[in-house]
């Protein structure tokens, strides 16, 4: 997609897109990934625990990357603006509109305490998105490249985690520590489960760099070896998968085509040392990933997914229908708890129904997966992956049905993740500048320089 451009002056030629709004909403990424609500929790801002102003309700990057797409309205007229946006990519717009007609329901019906999980959970991704996808390639690309060395530096505090059993931020559920049987890293995303999502979507998307067989060995050892640290054995088990089955495709699909070159070889040669390596050395050495393997069955943890599903059998059919409150699903939940012995809906869309009602359920399913299809339709295989592995691993678990910044994280690296292909595209296609004389060339401190002719040799005065 053409960034949104916007006229210089009424009826005049289009600029090119500003990159300052997008700039700002990385400055909120960079928050989102850095600040995680536990941090939050530990400092005593009460994020995510009842009590508190309601400005500390929202995380913090919300604010900077509201602000940002404020000021990408604003490069022109605002409406005009919108409209244009929403044209461009009507599924995310429809997204911001379920969003917003799910925020205006909860306040009317609950009041203001669950505005800041939708505004934070499910409405800053469609700011972030149309903020992003107005600026061009080359700021869009920085933004891959700055949350995919995030990642890798939160896997690797997660890695020296789980060796030195210690933590840099408590592991905290509100403002509850928790402590487990298998210890599980946090690192700086707070939580193993988000730790997990962002590290395996990344995995995926670090594939862009197939031509590059070192450089996208080494990101893969990396976060194979945080996935094992964060303890997540979907998360885990999936991404070794997709990881197989891509380089499985990639090998068939150059013998297919007789294009068998020393870089496909090589990649899949190195890749499968390198995975090989990084999981024995994780394994082995750094005695990483005792709860994948030790727990690698269908245990209750396992089961309480299922489980979840007999929640449906104390719902009324009105309930179903239009919802209900945070307090009557905590009702359920203890009646939940004194029949199977769960203690939690380990499901986003059983939570997603319960709160909103199946009718709202099934809009924001729908635009959802709508909006998600239309940022990875003609995109790259890795990108497609990702976004398969996104919507698999949160259907796994309650991720996302608390205030989480995982779905706008996950956006803004699939929009980074397309530019980054279309630059690497682009560079491929370019020609030689040995092949041919510049149709453009520089003006020097004397004036405007001879532009060369079958009669004048470029440098021919």
């Amino acid at each position: 997609m053409t960034p949104l451009a916007r006229p210089a002056e009424p009826g005049g030629a289009l600029t090119a897109p500003a990159d300052g709004p997008a700039k700002l909403t990385l400055v909120g990424l960079v928050i989102y990934s850095l600040v995680s609500p536990a941090f939050l929790n530990w400092v005593g801002i009460p994020y995510d625990v009842p009590g508190g102003l309601i400005l500390w309700k929202l995380h913090p990057g919300t604010y900077v990357i509201g602000l940002a797409h404020l000021w990408f309205l604003m490069q022109d007229n605002p409406l005009r603006t919108a409209v244009r946006a929403f044209g461009e990519r009507p599924a995310l717009g429809l997204l911001g509109v379920v969003a917003t007609m799910l925020l205006v329901y909860s306040n009317l019906r609950y009041g203001p305490s669950g505005s800041a999980f939708v505004i934070d959970s499910l409405l800053v991704p469609v700011l972030a998105g149309f903020t992003l996808l107005g600026a061009s390639v080359e700021a869009r690309a920085l933004v891959f490249r700055v949350l995919l060395g995030l990642t890798l530096a939160n896997g690797v505090i997660g890695i020296v985690e789980a060796v030195t059993q210690s933590r840099v931020v408590p592991y905290l559920i509100g403002d509850r520590e928790v402590i487990e049987e298998f210890f599980r890293a946090t690192a700086l995303g707070g939580h193993p489960l988000s730790n997990s999502l962002r590290t395996a979507i990344t995995l995926c998307c670090a594939l862009l760099f197939a031509h590059r067989p070192f450089v996208v060995s080494v990101l893969i050892g990396i976060l194979l070896m945080s996935l094992l640290a964060f303890g997540s054995r979907a998360a885990t088990i999936l991404s070794g998968a997709f990881l197989a089955g891509w380089m499985a495709l990639r090998l068939v699909g150059s013998v297919r085509t007789l294009a068998l070159n020393y870089r496909a070889v090589l990649f899949t040669i190195v890749a499968l040392a390198v995975v090989v390596g990084a999981v024995a050395a994780g394994l082995a050495v750094l005695n990483l990933g005792v709860r994948v393997i030790e727990t690698f069955y269908w245990d209750r943890s396992a089961n309480s997914r299922l489980l979840a599903f007999l929640v449906f059998d104390f719902v009324s059919p009105a309930e179903l229908l239009i919802g209900v409150s945070p307090a009557r699903i905590d009702e359920l939940l203890t009646i939940l708890n004194t029949k199977t012995a769960l203690t939690d809906i380990e499901n986003l869309w059983i939570l997603f129904i319960l709160q909103f009602g199946v009718v709202a359920f099934l809009l924001l399913f729908g635009t959802l997966l709508a909006a998600i299809v239309s940022l990875v339709r003609q995109s790259p295989l890795p990108l497609k992956m990702a976004a398969l592995l996104f919507l698999i691993l949160i259907s796994s678990n309650n991720s996302l049905a608390a205030k989480s910044q995982n779905l706008t994280l996950f956006m803004a690296i699939l929009i980074g993740g397309r530019a980054v292909h279309e630059l690497h595209r682009r560079k491929e296609e370019a020609p030689a500048a040995s092949e041919a004389w510049p149709t453009v060339v520089a003006p020097t401190v004397w004036g405007p320089r001879a532009q060369p002719t079958l009669l004048r040799l470029p440098g021919q005065a």
